[in-house]
């Protein structure tokens, strides 16, 4: 029988349990990134990193302006992947937005963001999501 290393899980009430598992995983084979030791030990302690700057001004007009279209183009759209408030309807969550969107499926791949995920978690990344 298998323990759980997470028994606050099943507890009925909340308690603080000593993280068992590292928030970083280094593996040599990914430690060429664009982040710092000091960024790898800031994201250890917090779970985070912040980069003012990361994209131009330009690039982030262009995620603008295909995040309203997106939008636009998935208002009226009934599917499981696009989640809307009940009652206002407005779009809360498009999930798997880098399958309906080249452009999106191209920012999810940038290496800005794709290289130091790997860096973090010392392996190939892939996107996942949930509610």
């Amino acid at each position: 029988m298998t323990t759980d290393r997470y028994p606050s899980r099943h507890q009925a009430e909340a308690s603080i349990t000593e993280r068992k598992d590292p928030v970083t995983y280094r593996n040599p084979d990914f430690s060429e990134g664009p982040l710092t030791k000091a960024d790898e030990d800031f994201y250890d302690e917090n779970g985070y990193l912040l980069f003012e700057n990361l994209f131009e001004p330009d690039e982030i007009k262009a995620m603008i302006r295909e995040l309203k279209q997106t939008m636009e183009r998935n208002q009226d759209r009934d599917s499981v992947e696009v989640i809307k408030e009940p009652e206002s309807n407005d779009i809360r969550t498009v999930f798997e937005i880098h399958k309906d969107s080249g452009f999106f499926e191209s920012l999810a791949q940038n290496d800005r963001i794709v290289q130091a995920a790997q860096q973090l978690l010392g392996s190939e990344v892939y996107i996942t999501q949930s509610r």
